[in-house]
């Protein structure tokens, strides 16, 4: 299947417009028990009412940030469910926690677990704090062609640091998808 694109309106959550656009109808068979956003993916325990079973579904989004594309729209959506394999494994623990186990698809059951292999991995990276000082097991190269391994936060929520090399101020990738990472100074 393809994307389906229109114009979403500000003001609501993830979990309420998709809540809203997917689940409430007088003849939906399913029930949204909870969802979250991660990296722009949003993940959902969905109950099949009929049966009771719980599966995930993941909702890849994109959005023009207020900006319309030619056909007038902002935000585009495509629903994948668990037993499709998805790539997107940045699944919560609290949604896993809620879904029927175990899955008879092999395709849901590999991707369960790698959702929970990134949520080990992401559980044993130390935590960011405001002038933190850390090093990466792999350098990484920047625009300006510079190879670095150690940063220092600059401001944790932003996700700003600076280089150690220069202390020329640097956006990183989201913290899950670090090498091994060393912290030098708190």
């Amino acid at each position: 299947m393809g994307w389906t694109s229109y114009t979403r309106p500000p003001g609501q959550s993830d979990l309420e417009h998709l809540r809203q656009e997917l689940f409430d109808h007088d003849d939906c068979k399913y029930e949204l028990l909870d969802g979250a956003t991660v990296r722009h993916t949003f993940y959902a325990a969905v109950r099949a009412i009929e049966t009771g079973e719980v599966w995930a579904l993941v909702v890849l989004q994109h959005r023009n940030c207020g900006r319309s594309r030619h056909d007038g729209s902002n935000y585009a959506r495509k629903e994948l469910e668990e037993c499709m394999g998805p790539a997107e494994d940045r699944c919560p623990a609290r949604i896993l926690a809620l879904l029927s186990d175990p899955p008879e698809n092999e395709y849901a059951r590999q991707w369960r677990e790698r959702c929970q292999v990134n949520l080990v991995a992401a559980a044993s990276k130390p935590a960011l704090k405001n002038g933190m000082q850390f090093r990466v097991a792999k350098p990484w190269t920047f625009a300006d062609s510079v190879k670095e391994d150690t940063f220092t936060v600059e401001n944790a929520l932003r996700r700003l640091f600076r280089r150690a090399v220069d202390g020329r101020p640097v956006r990183l990738p989201a913290k899950a998808d670090w090498p091994d990472t060393q912290v030098l100074d708190q």
